[in-house]
This record gives C-alpha cells, structure tokens and sequence, in this order.
C-alpha cells in the first residue's frame, strides 16, 4: 500500500508543495492513508506490533503520533521514558525514512516509523495519546478510546504551515483533551480557555548527566582543547539562534573555544575563527561525553515574542551537568537570575 498510495503518505514526509496546500488538505491527506491502510489485511510490520502486546505485561498504552524524529531528544521523548519506567508500554512514531522499522529504545518503549500499522492494532483500545502539534491530528481523531492529553510547547505561529484551518483544529484539540498543559508561562493566552490547564515547565533527567569530568577526554572527544575554557551550547541553531554575539565573543576571546553542538540552520553564518568548533548533531546517550567538558553552558537566544514562550530544556540540562549558565534575558531564564551560577548578560 506504501507504493501504491505512496502519495499520501504523512505529512512528515509528504512534499513540500502538499504541505503548502494547508492544514486542512493535510490532514484529509493523512486521514484517507489511515483509512486506506486500515482496509488492508494484516502486514509483517502490524504482526510484529501485535506480538509485542501479546507478549508484554503493562499498565495501559501511551501514543505519542508522528511529529518529530526521535533525536535530538526533547520533552515528549522523555515523557514516553517516564512512563515505561512506571510499566507503561509506550510508542514513540517517528517520521519514515526509507525504511520500516521498530526499535525498543529502553524497556516498553518502542520507536516505530509506521503509524498506520500501529493505529489498526490499537484503534479498539484505550489509549493515552500525547499531542503536542496539530499535524497529529488525523491519527488521534481515529482512535475512539482515548485519554488525550494535550501539551503546548510553542507559539501557534513557530510552525512555518500555520493556517486559519490550524489555529481552529488547536481550539478543538484544547476543547476535547482530557489534559492540558503548557510549557511557559506567555503560553497561557493559547489555553487560557481551559482553567484547568497546568504550566509545566521543562526539566532534565539528571540521571543521563550525572558524570565526572574528566579533563583527559579533552584530547579525545574535542581535539586540540587542552588548557583552554570551553564555552558550550548543544540544540537546534536556528533563527532564534544570536549569532553575531557568538562571533562577536569568540573574536574578542581567542583564548576561549566556542563549541557549537547540533544542526545548524541555512541561515546562520558562523564566522571561520579558529576558535568556534562545529560539531554537528550528536546523540543524546553521546551528548554527555562532549558537554560535561564545558565550563559554561549558553543559552545565546535572540528576545522576541517567539523565545519570550520558551523554556529551554538545555538549560536544565546545562544545570544537571553541574556547570554555570550565561543567557540572553528570554523571559523563561529571568525566572532563575537569582540562582547560583546564573548570568543573564544585558547586552
């Protein structure tokens, strides 16, 4: 069915003409793959699915559908390892990339990159779903037996296909979700419809930074860092990202090495300073080897509306890590300006 109807596969993979097209053609795209897939008998992948219900012992079901890859690893990610930990089986849908696959990441809990064949084994069971972006939608409208627990964790409006059909599938996903909770405090005014919903802010597993330094493994993982203060910043390098004052200090501090960890955006120009070192996406299970060795951990955001909403997990993970954090005045980091070990630079 995948080469027949290849056209309608998600959104996560559809093309990026279809994705122009609007939410509202997205989601009756990937409405009509599910249904397509669910009048299909029984595939190797949906046996497997099957099998591992079987065979398991839990709780209950948590679904997070198909929104982001699994790294680099964020909040619903550690959600859904919470909740195995505790005996639930979990599923974490990752977009399809060439190839099906299931993984048990950690006990219970299981990436898979074929949803369809996940919802026709458990449309008929009660489920905890946990959407945190609209384009989830198709697949959680399917599934009659659910506790659906909605979290925000941006602005409507960071989501480049953001339309009138969007923001009203947000109210109707805010209307029936049996929990709502948000990220940030300037999120309130999207959910500020339900009295119930619950600021929740982000945190970090302490237990996945917890590591003794160890200045050897500067030669090792960083090359050529030696004696040098190592100023660190691991995530996405977007245009929220302060660029010109990463450069601007790594000019003026050639005796400091800026190391940079994650994607960086088409957008973003680092200057070619023999002082800035790019490491590039690095897994999370991996990403302690490199950032126990800052000194500092940053948090270069630019201030606006967009950053003003978020709560950088980084930050909570640069704490566990035991090391100070510098950062930009975002309204989420002024809350911790008087914690020890906090700078917030004004300029």
């Amino acid at each position: 069915i995948e080469q027949r109807d290849a056209h309608l596969l998600p959104s996560s993979i559809a093309s990026t003409t279809e994705v122009k097209a609007g939410f509202e053609a997205m989601y009756n795209q990937q409405q009509m793959y599910y249904k397509n897939y669910l009048n299909q008998q029984n595939d190797e992948y949906t046996k497997q699915i099957k099998g591992i219900l079987k065979n398991r012992k839990f709780k209950g079901i948590v679904i997070y559908p198909t929104a982001v890859h699994w790294e680099p690893m964020q909040r619903p990610q550690q959600f859904l390892r919470e909740f195995a930990k505790k005996g639930y089986l979990c599923f974490f849908c990752a977009p399809y990339d060439g190839e099906f696959s299931i993984k048990e990441y950690e006990e219970n809990l299981f990436i898979v990159n074929k949803d369809a064949a996940l919802l026709s084994v458990v449309r008929n069971k009660y489920c905890i779903v946990l959407c945190t972006w609209q384009g989830q939608k198709a697949f959680i409208d399917l599934l009659p037996q659910k506790l659906l627990w909605y979290d925000l964790l941006d602005q409507l409006e960071f989501f480049a296909d953001t339309d009138a059909k969007t923001i009203e599938a947000h109210y109707q996903t805010l209307e029936q979700a049996d929990i709502v909770t948000y990220s940030a405090d300037k999120l309130h005014k999207y959910v500020s419809k339900r009295a119930d919903a619950i600021i929740l802010p982000n945190a970090s597993n302490i237990a996945d930074f917890i590591q003794e330094k160890d200045i050897s493994k500067k030669g090792v993982v960083l090359q050529g860092i030696k004696n040098r203060k190592v100023i660190g910043y691991f995530g996405a390098i977007e245009e929220w990202f302060e660029i010109d004052l990463i450069n601007q200090l790594a000019e003026r501090n050639k005796d400091w090495l800026f190391v940079i960890i994650g994607h960086v955006g088409a957008s973003i120009k680092f200057k070619k300073l023999e002082n800035i070192r790019l490491i590039g996406k690095v897994d999370y299970n991996k990403l302690v080897d490199y950032a126990s060795l800052f000194d500092v951990g940053t948090v270069p955001f630019k201030i606006n509306d967009l950053t003003d909403c978020v709560s950088p997990v980084k930050y909570f993970e640069y704490r566990a890590l035991g090391i100070p954090v510098v950062t930009t005045g975002i309204h989420e980091m002024k809350k911790f300006s008087n914690d020890y070990g906090v700078y917030i630079g004004d300029n």
